[in-house]
């Protein structure tokens, strides 16, 4: 008897182990799962970093590029008209008028340099391909040698229609065997997403 609850107790034993293990297991594989998908998300994010740090360089450039020549032509202006804003007496005739020179700045187009953007920059939502929708009865039926039409609307990971002008949707068409049909394809993108 002693023998038994001995081997009961040890058989108890070995599977509570055991569902130890599996448990541990499995927790060591959703962790490993966890941690690629947040690794893949966080190269995502570095991306998408370098992207908008590039842009904004570019763009920093670009407006010191712009101020500088926009300094330069001043001082060229500046260089032009020094010494032309004096009174001369003109040579002849004494009743003659006095000559009077001087620069008059367009402050319209003053205010246009000074006030207007030169660009912007556009933050692109990306396309989540598991969010996007077809729909029409062209993805159900379709006969040979007649035209199937379908409406494709693009998502974003949030679910809100988005427009990337660098997404770049693809079709294939399969008969019921599931072999590819060859077709010409007539694409009305909207630049709206649909």
């Amino acid at each position: 008897m002693k023998r038994d609850v001995q081997n009961t107790v040890d058989n108890l034993i070995a599977v509570i182990e055991a569902k130890k293990q599996n448990i541990f297991t499995v927790v060591e594989k959703q962790t490993r799962k966890s941690l690629e998908s947040l690794t893949k998300r966080k190269n995502k994010i570095e991306e998408q970093i370098a992207v908008i740090e590039s842009s904004l360089e570019k763009a920093e450039k670009l407006l010191t590029a712009s101020n500088a020549e926009v300094v330069q032509v001043k001082i060229s202006l500046e260089i032009i008209f020094e010494g032309v804003d004096q009174v001369e007496p003109t040579d002849g005739d004494p009743e003659d008028v006095l000559v009077r020179l001087t620069f008059v700045e367009n402050q319209k187009l003053l205010n246009i340099v000074n006030t207007e953007e030169i660009g912007s920059l556009e933050i692109l939502h990306q396309t989540k391909a598991s969010q996007c929708i077809a729909e029409g009865k062209g993805l159900e039926e379709g006969t040979l040698g007649s035209e199937a039409q379908f409406a494709l609307t693009t998502r974003n990971a949030q679910a809100r229609l988005c427009y990337n002008k660098h997404d770049r949707v693809t079709v294939e068409i399969r008969d019921e065997q599931g072999r590819e049909c060859a077709t010409e394809l007539r694409i009305n993108d909207n630049k709206d997403g649909s």
